[in-house]
Parts: structure tokens; C-alpha cells; sequence
């Protein structure tokens, strides 16, 4: 039989900090449910946003749809950062087809990205803190922000990749801890 091993956790809402072995469902402090491992006394909150961030996408903001959708298939992803000669100046995202094609019936392949696009993209340097970035994406309402170092972009902050982060240190810990009793 494995021993549970306390652990920390702290609430990504509003950084109440939980010890044992496994956090409760939902905050006792705020009613959230997401909680963050404390890795070696620090919270992955104030992690910087390049350990949390996917590859990016890129296509030419005169390509089609069609062949977003393709890529985004074939590659297993929900967005694509459009450029204009060589620079960012928006992204298309699977909900942005669905909106603005598929519910107004425009589903003409030739359609260019640059016209369904959501702009402006935000931008995060890969050194700020993950708290901070989810500050600004709630503060405006996203679930992406295009990261980047010297003014160059090198990866995109989802919603989904900050949660497989957590999903991954969850498994590792079962397979340290043992799974989970209930």
C-alpha cells in the first residue's frame, strides 16, 4: 500500500493554499474549483507563461479557411495565428469558424483568414507570471494570447494548455502516490 504524501495546492483564483494529499473539489475561500501543484514552496501561478504554452500555427492572412482547417486537423489544434507579411495581426480559432462561417452559411472555400479573424492578438512575454496572464485573459475575455520573447512570437498560452499542465502533474503524482482513494 503507497502512502499519500501531503502536497500543496493553492487556488488559481484566489491563492488560498490547501495541504494534503488531494485539494477539495471546490475552494473553501472563493467557490472556484482550479487548483495549482506548489512546486518546491512556489506556486505554478508565479511560473513564468513559456512552461505553459503550445507551438504555434502560422498561415498568411490570404490563405483559405479551408486550408486552416485542414492544418488544424491534421495537426490537432484549435487555432492559427494569422500574419501579414511576416507579423501577427490575428487568429482564427475553431470558434470563429463556427460563428462566423458555419452559422451564417458562408461556406465558400476560397474565403481568406484575414476575413473571419479575431484582432487585435494579444501578446504576453514568455517571462510573465501564468497568474498574470490569466488575469488578462479573464480581464478580456480570452482563452488564447500569443507569447513572445525580443518582440518575436514563440508560442501560444491556451486555456488548454495550462490545464494539461495540471493534468500532467496530477498523473505523475498517482504514479508516485498511487491512485487516488475515495
Amino acid at each position: 500500500m503507497t502512502q499519500d504524501r501531503n502536497s500543496k495546492y493553492v487556488c488559481y483564483h484566489c491563492g488560498y493554499v490547501f495541504e494534503g494529499s488531494t485539494p477539495p473539489d471546490i475552494c473553501p475561500e472563493c467557490e472556484e474549483g482550479f487548483w495549482l501543484d506548489l512546486i518546491e514552496g512556489k506556486s505554478a501561478r508565479s511560473a513564468p507563461v513559456k512552461n505553459f504554452m503550445f507551438q504555434l500555427e502560422k498561415m498568411d492572412g490570404n490563405r483559405s479557411v479551408s486550408e486552416a482547417a485542414q492544418t488544424m486537423r491534421e495537426k490537432r489544434i484549435g487555432s492559427i495565428i494569422v500574419e501579414a507579411h511576416g507579423n501577427p495581426v490575428g487568429i482564427v480559432t475553431e470558434r470563429d469558424m463556427v460563428y462566423k462561417l458555419i452559422a451564417e452559411d458562408l461556406m465558400d472555400s476560397r474565403i481568406m483568414l484575414r476575413k473571419i479573424m479575431s484582432s487585435p492578438v494579444l501578446t504576453v512575454d514568455s517571462e510573465t507570471q501564468l497568474i498574470d496572464a490569466l488575469k488578462i485573459m479573464e480581464d478580456n475575455d480570452f482563452r488564447r494570447l500569443l507569447v513572445v520573447e525580443n518582440g518575436k512570437p514563440v508560442g501560444l498560452l491556451t486555456q488548454d494548455s495550462i490545464l494539461m499542465d495540471v493534468i500532467s502533474r496530477r498523473k505523475t503524482k498517482q504514479r508516485i502516490n498511487g491512485p487516488r482513494r475515495i
